[in-house]
């Protein structure tokens, strides 16, 4: 059922109150773009809308208003009117936080195409939710950022207690030891390391560890910042060189990379090594959905 069917039903009666609200707050998705809201007539059906409709049955949307009627502003009121009833609702009743399974917050309030002033990620998320929200929801499978701000990100003491995590939007190379000792569930790896991540000490992380939990991964989402996926794929591949497998290949069912030819060749160490990952170290007999961000710099060339 959508999200708000479920409401609904919540409103009928306690019994259906009661089986309706952890499903409410089972999986929570902060954005600024609202999914489109079903049409009336069956017959004014799009795909977007048909995303939208998927959209609103998987997850509780915390976002801004589909009416394009508001500006950008209004639209931004919204969003933070959302989050503080939200944060009201987890303050007031602490228990609702343990129905909190999957946690994501996307920045896309900038990718809207239109004239007005951009806007800042500080304005738009309620820092205090997101932080009573990850320090406290001990049941937590998924926790993503997809944002700038890095105190929303799990902090190493924060990641310790996640002994649920599934997913993890990893920020630095050292939460992968954290992630071997403390995450024995983990099936998700997705790339968005702080800015400063070619200056880490990769010497100091124990390469075993950081072997064992790729081997875990079902899905390992590579990061569109070409240069973030080069850095992260040579260190994985210093790590299994140092090891007594070296020729090992992981079983990832799942796969996204990029593989861009920059002009005149200047990206081509990241493209091969890339690549190299790509055919040498992921076994195709376990890959079930692979995606690739392709293109070319080159007016004249046959690379893809």
């Amino acid at each position: 059922l959508p999200q708000q069917s479920k409401v609904n039903l919540a409103y009928t009666e306690y019994k259906f109150y009661a089986l309706v609200l952890p499903k409410l707050y089972q999986n929570i998705l902060i954005r600024y773009s609202m999914p489109l809201e079903p049409p009336q007539k069956s017959s004014e059906k799009t795909q977007a809308s048909a995303t939208g409709i998927f959209l609103s049955s998987t997850a509780t949307v915390i976002g801004g208003s589909t009416n394009d009627l508001y500006s950008k502003k209004q639209k931004l009121e919204f969003l933070k009117l959302r989050q503080e009833v939200l944060l009201q609702s987890l303050t007031i009743n602490e228990s609702l936080l343990s129905y909190i399974e999957s946690f994501t917050v996307i920045d896309d309030i900038n990718d809207q195409e239109d004239d007005e002033e951009h806007l800042f990620e500080g304005e738009v998320f309620d820092i205090d939710l997101i932080k009573l929200i990850k320090q406290n929801c001990q049941n937590l499978q998924k926790y993503n950022i997809f944002c700038q701000i890095s105190e929303l990100n799990l902090a190493d003491d924060e990641l310790e207690t996640k002994v649920n995590l599934q997913s993890l939007t990893l920020t630095n190379l050292n939460q992968l030891c954290i992630v071997s000792e403390f995450c024995p569930n983990i099936k998700e790896i997705i790339l968005n390391l702080d800015k400063g991540f070619n200056q880490t000490d990769t010497k100091k992380i124990d390469k075993l560890k950081v072997v064992s939990v790729i081997s875990k991964l079902d899905s390992l989402i590579l990061s569109y910042d070409e240069f973030q996926s080069y850095f992260f794929v040579r260190f994985l591949l210093s790590c299994l060189e140092s090891t007594s497998i070296p020729q090992k290949k992981f079983d990832l069912k799942r796969l996204r990379m990029v593989n861009y030819h920059g002009f005149n060749n200047v990206n081509i160490e990241c493209q091969d090594s890339l690549l190299e990952f790509f055919f040498s170290r992921v076994k195709f007999s376990a890959r079930k959905h692979l995606e690739m961000v392709v293109g070319c710099d080159e007016l004249v060339c046959n690379c893809l």
